[in-house]
């Protein structure tokens, strides 16, 4: 990847690759989250755990789905608020 090409993200916006001071990694997972739950009233989930404060603006959500027959997670969501 040349560092001044243009990255295409997932809503047909560009970001200048020269701009960035992450790893590759870290920028396609900034700029296209993975296991980002958006309809969070219609997913049905087996847990749900909340970290953060709405009163300081920070809140972290995650959902998880079991496998009932092995006990282990199959399936894990997560949204998050705030400035941080």
């Amino acid at each position: 990847m040349n560092e001044n090409e243009n990255i295409k993200n997932n809503d047909d916006s560009y970001y200048n690759n020269s701009d960035w001071l992450y790893s590759d990694i870290v920028k396609e997972h900034f700029l296209n989250p993975k296991n980002f739950l958006i309809d969070d009233e219609k997913y049905e989930s087996d847990g749900k755990g909340i970290v953060g404060s709405s009163a300081c603006g920070d809140m972290m959500i995650v959902w998880i789905k079991v496998d009932k027959k092995t006990q282990r997670i199959k399936e894990c969501k997560w949204k998050t608020f705030g400035c941080a």
